[in-house]
């Protein structure tokens, strides 16, 4: 007898459900690494300290604020793409701090939106594959601001 015809059908939906929650807080962790290496990398060159503002708001979004604030990086995000964000943040601290607790209803609309699939915040394969897209797509627009930003640096060095 194989391990999945042991578990029943509730303790198996529970490890899929762990298993793609896992992916999307790795990725999202991996975004918020990238994001303090980057920081760290800027602060160096320019010789500054990194200085996060000191206001609640996502720990990515400190980090955006201070890369165009503080270094001139032309890094916005749009509401549309945070809203996004936020959605998947809530997943992944769902996932980390409490799995069973209760995703927010405006939280609950954007899943929805993101992915036809979802009903009451439930983790299926194309929100993870939604979630994968869009932080690539902010890494993507990271890089290319890192780019400019490089550039410019060394053309007035």
């Amino acid at each position: 007898m194989g391990l999945w015809s042991c578990l029943s059908d509730k303790y198996a939906s529970v490890y899929i459900e762990h298993l793609r929650g896992s992916n999307i807080s790795l990725i999202f962790s991996a975004l918020e690494n990238l994001l303090i290496d980057l920081a760290k990398l800027i602060a160096n060159d320019l010789r500054i300290d990194i200085e996060l503002d000191k206001r609640p708001m996502s720990f990515i979004n400190k980090y955006i604020l201070w890369f165009t604030k503080k270094c001139g990086l032309e890094l916005k995000l749009d509401g549309e793409r945070n809203k996004k964000l936020d959605a998947i943040r809530e997943i992944r601290n769902r996932f980390i701090h409490i799995l069973s607790r209760e995703v927010p209803e405006d939280i609950k609309r954007t899943l929805a939106d993101m992915t036809e699939k979802i009903s009451d915040g439930d983790i299926d394969d194309e929100f993870v594959n939604q979630s994968f897209q869009e932080i690539s797509k902010l890494v993507k627009k990271v890089e290319l601001s890192y780019i400019d930003f490089y550039d410019n640096l060394k053309k007035h060095d």
